[in-house]
């Protein structure tokens, strides 16, 4: 009885510690929700250039880029991703917040959802465009936006 007690005991003291393994691997993961993700990535960098160049286009469903500039090359511009989420569906949603330089000047930025389906990208969702002072503000630290 107590040898039987005693098993029991450290079976369920191995079974806590498996759960709160498993917790700990899970820390902080959504499944299905948004999940912060590095802004200097790859896939990231590659999503901002497209949604930026996807802008440029002007077409149906694009949200025209309001910022006052004599070039109409996206190669002109340098872009600054403040902040990126992805989320895992039928491919990877990327959600990030851009900012738009010239000459090293802020112009304003943006908000977008690109969808990834395993190389064919498009934009998903166009979001809330800033201005330069709200930008800066962003990149600056002062109102803590993500």
């Amino acid at each position: 009885m107590i040898k039987s007690n005693i098993t029991n005991f450290i079976l369920s003291i191995l079974s806590v510690c498996a759960l709160m393994g498993q917790i700990s691997a899970n820390e902080g993961m959504i499944i299905g929700g948004y999940q912060r993700v590095n802004e200097k990535s790859e896939a990231v960098l590659e999503a901002a250039q497209y949604a930026f160049a996807a802008a440029f286009e002007r077409g149906e469903s694009v949200e025209p880029i309001p910022f006052v500039s004599e070039s109409s090359d996206p190669d002109d511009y340098d872009l600054k991703v403040l902040n990126a989420y992805q989320q895992v569906v039928a491919g990877i949603n990327i959600k990030m917040t851009i900012g738009v330089f010239q000459n090293e000047v802020c112009l304003g930025g943006f908000i977008v959802i690109v969808y990834n389906k395993f190389g064919d990208i498009s934009v998903a969702k166009w979001g809330k465009i800033f201005t330069e002072s709200e930008m800066n503000a962003m990149f600056n630290g002062i109102d803590g936006s993500e």
